[in-house]
């Protein structure tokens, strides 16, 4: 027995002892057998090519040429869409201005899928090329643009973006709220009376959540909703003082808005 409980104490310890099995490495990017697949007249092959670029990511920018090439040529919309995922992939702002052109496609599917591609490309022609798409006769690439340029940094766009959101391109919101500097978060802020809670939330999530704005400018936010009184209004301040990190006085005034407007008509018994 006891024979066999050393060889067992050897058996486990030459187990743990033993090192961990090696991942397998990924594999390496063919940039010539990708070549072929994007220099293909087949539409399958193609495909299988634009997959192997999304694989690779940066890895394929010896392919980038090719791709650049294809959107040049004109592709059907489902081919246009998978190229745009490619090029996009490779994320090298040099291709920004070949995607921007299916930004003007007739099918506003293939617009939107450009104004993605263009968040990953970036550059100042990504940034103009969505400021163009906030007038965009579909409403889901007003909206993809509107969200693009917060995500972009593009604080040049702030006044245009301040009237697409004034003509309901509500995602506009939240990138303001990314966006704005001093008096300019007040004067998004004071929209409150005009537009819906629901709307506004997306911008003031952002102010609220943000390291450089100030606290006076945090707080008259806070007093703003709290003084709306209303269920809708206590939910959000219920849900950013639960996950908002910052000042111990923003924090408090959030707080106690939470329970000053827990009794509004419509919050749920026993809120804080």
């Amino acid at each position: 027995m006891w024979v066999s409980g050393l060889a067992l104490s050897l058996a486990v310890g030459s187990s743990l002892a033993a090192p961990p099995p090696k991942r397998k490495a990924a594999a390496k990017f063919d940039a010539k057998a990708t070549a072929q697949l994007l220099s293909s007249a087949d539409p399958g092959r193609l495909r299988e090519g634009f997959s192997a670029v999304r694989a690779a990511g940066k890895d394929a920018a010896p392919v980038l040429p090719l791709l650049v090439r294809l959107l040049g040529r004109g592709l059907s919309s489902e081919l246009a869409k998978d190229a745009l995922a490619a090029t996009s992939a490779v994320g090298d702002p040099s291709s920004s201005a070949d995607i921007a052109r299916y930004a003007r496609h007739r099918d506003a599917t293939i617009r939107a899928a450009a104004l993605g591609a263009l968040l990953k490309t970036r550059g100042p022609v990504a940034t103009s090329t969505m400021r163009a798409a906030l007038s965009d006769a579909d409403g889901r690439v007003r909206g993809t643009a509107a969200s693009g340029l917060g995500a972009l940094g593009a604080h040049e766009a702030l006044g245009e973006l301040t009237l697409a959101l004034e003509r309901k391109v509500f995602e506009a919101a939240a990138s303001i709220g990314q966006l704005c500097k001093g008096d300019e978060c007040e004067a998004f802020a004071a929209k409150t009376t005009k537009l819906p809670l629901d709307v506004m939330t997306g911008g003031f999530d952002q102010i609220l959540s943000r390291s450089d704005v100030s606290d006076e400018q945090k707080l008259k936010i806070v007093a703003r909703v709290r003084e709306l009184g209303t269920a809708e209004a206590h939910k959000f301040l219920k849900d950013v003082a639960g996950r908002v990190s910052g000042s111990t006085r923003v924090k408090q005034a959030l707080d106690e808005a939470a329970q000053a407007t827990a009794a509004s008509p419509g919050a749920k018994r026993g809120d804080p």
